[in-house]
């Protein structure tokens, strides 16, 4: 009579080795996302699926079913602000700095940033409003005034600037 050794769990192959039984786990579903294991109580396969994190926020965690887990430096960190530096933190995940100095060098012109374009340079008004003056802006020195001459080229008058 042929030993059965049938355990009654579909999770196994039952095989008569040498008149002694085996049953070898056999719940192997060829997906590297899932941990597989026999249930003792029903006797079927569980498939559980595998979570993978390597505990870097910078880098995204997926699951690929033949090879297993990846890490892959790929956290898109951008704000869409050009006034901030953007850079991605291991502990905390993206990082805005707004560290971004707008300088030209010029002191005819006002610095600044301007979010969705970045750095502006405008201008400036070297007016100071009195007409006897000459205003100009010179690039290391800012507003810059002359005073105005007044003279008419005659010796018969007294010149002068009425601002």
């Amino acid at each position: 009579v042929p030993i059965d050794c049938n355990d009654g769990k579909d999770c196994t192959i039952d095989t008569c080795v040498n008149g002694n039984c085996e049953h070898e786990v056999a719940c192997d579903d060829n997906n590297a996302c899932t941990s597989d294991s026999c249930d003792a109580f029903t006797g079927f396969c569980v498939h559980t699926n595998i979570t993978c994190s390597d505990g870097n926020l910078c880098t995204q965690d997926e699951c690929n079913p033949q090879t297993g887990c990846t890490f892959e430096n790929s956290v898109p960190c951008n704000d869409n602000d050009e006034c901030t530096t953007d850079t991605c933190s291991p502990s905390i995940g993206c990082v805005f700095n707004a560290n971004v100095t707008c300088d030209d060098g010029n002191a005819c012109t006002t610095d600044s940033c301007n979010s969705p374009t970045g750095c502006k340079f405008e201008p400036i008004t070297c007016d100071d409003g009195n007409a006897c003056t000459d205003d100009y802006c010179d690039a290391l020195l800012g507003c810059q005034t002359n005073t105005t001459i007044c003279d008419d080229g005659s010796l018969c008058t007294v010149d002068s600037c009425n601002p």
